[in-house]
């Protein structure tokens, strides 16, 4: 099985793996390991395992022998034991999709099935099929924990862990389903130069008051409730964003993940107060780290599904901006943020304990290397500022003027 868990290190259009590429036999033990023993939740209210995501994040962003054993020591004393097979297991059966109890057993069929098929072959059969299973919406929801895991498979070559995405995939619920139509939208009929980009149409929803008042601050998952009341609002203004079947041109897939990455960056960094301490949104930052893997899929995936994976994240990440309160962007601000060097920002971001911080970096990182439409100093500003913000997520909805109250003012904050 080793030969499914092996990091690559020359995989074009993805984030420069050669920091630490000689650790590459101590990676793939340590993701061996997290496989053979662990459970996809380290917890019994479906929180995700990110043994996995640490252990790659800070590989690649250099970290050493040292590290890496500590990540997986500290990592795996909270996670749950893998659970065992299930005799009554039927893959594509509604008694066990969406039920964390197969995903031992799932995780089973789709090392088989990419054994048999390879991984582009099974992410396209099982992810994209139209479909009872809906696999397609619950790839896209767990705030996108399925996409991202097998992104880090696809993105590091590592076919063992598509299986274990595929997996984390099927024992996933299907919320986002109201988002998409009932097929995925590839949008491949409409015209090719439309201008209209994904970062205009999210900042759009401000003057569309129809999504006034849909969801409240004591709602909770917000999300949730936004896909519960108006998902029709949502879908209208995805409408609006066209993906070609191509990889290049103004509406090809390498312009438009482009764009997604550089509307995650926004909605992440974007919604500061002036005159308070940095705060970052939990669920927005899931846009951002997510963001990190689509050049990946699309450079793998046949077109048309790499169009329906774009189109589909769009619509996630609008769903969660809307369902945080639509709040205000102004990337202007980071102008004046105190400046730190590349170096100091990765080396933080190594040591940092919260596995999500190294991942929000390397995002920030790599979108700063394909998008030209926000300045670099602006991407390694909004990376500075997530170090100095220490991982202290915001979970409450940080559009919300509630949000605020009980954020402490400081002297040093961003200005308008």
């Amino acid at each position: 099985m080793v030969s499914l868990c092996t990091p690559r290190l020359d995989i074009p259009g993805a984030f420069d793996h050669t920091n630490g590429a000689e650790l590459r036999g101590l990676v793939a033990d340590l993701i061996q390991k997290d496989a053979d023993s662990h459970h996809v939740y380290f917890n019994d209210y479906g929180f995700h395992n990110h043994l996995v995501h640490q252990l790659l994040a800070d590989y690649s962003l250099g970290a050493d022998e040292e590290r890496l054993k500590d990540i997986y020591k500290t990592g795996s004393e909270k996670q749950r034991p893998k659970v065992p097979e299930k005799s009554d297991f039927v893959w594509n059966s509604e008694h066990c999709l969406g039920h964390e109890e197969y995903y031992t057993s799932y995780f089973k069929f789709f090392l088989e099935q990419i054994k048999s098929k390879g991984a582009k072959a099974c992410i396209e059969e099982y992810i994209f099929q139209e479909d009872a299973t809906n696999m397609y919406a619950r790839f896209l929801s767990g705030a996108y924990h399925p996409l991202i895991h097998t992104g880090y498979g696809v993105e590091f070559g590592i076919p063992m862990l598509v299986a274990e995405g595929l997996a984390q995939t099927a024992v996933h619920a299907s919320l986002a389903a109201p988002l998409f139509s009932v097929t995925p939208p590839t949008n491949s009929e409409t015209p090719s130069d439309s201008p209209t980009t994904a970062i205009t149409i999210a900042l759009s929803t401000l003057d569309d008051h129809r999504f006034d008042g849909i969801v409240k601050w004591e709602d909770s998952p917000k999300i949730n409730a936004l896909i519960d009341r108006k998902p029709n609002l949502v879908r209208e203004h995805v409408d609006k964003w066209i993906v070609s079947e191509t990889l290049d041109g103004p509406t090809g897939l390498r312009a438009r993940a482009t764009e997604l990455q550089s509307l995650a960056a926004a909605v992440y960094a974007g919604p500061q107060r002036p005159g308070k301490q940095i705060t970052l949104d939990f669920f927005l930052m899931h846009a951002l780290t997510s963001s990190l893997f689509l050049h990946s899929y699309i450079e793998l995936l046949t077109p048309r599904y790499g169009a329906a994976l774009l189109r589909g994240k769009f619509a996630v990440d609008l769903a969660y901006y809307v369902s945080r309160n639509r709040p205000l962007l102004n990337l202007e601000q980071f102008k004046s943020y105190p400046v730190k060097s590349w170096n100091e920002i990765i080396s933080k971001a190594i040591a940092h304990n919260d596995e999500h911080v190294p991942k929000a970096i390397r995002g920030l990182k790599h979108a700063a290397a394909y998008d030209a439409t926000i300045p670099a100093e602006t991407y390694q500003a909004m990376a500075a500022m997530t170090i100095d913000a220490d991982g202290n997520w915001n979970r409450d909805g940080i559009g919300f003027d509630e949000a605020w109250q009980d954020i402490p003012n400081s002297t040093e904050a961003l200005q308008t």
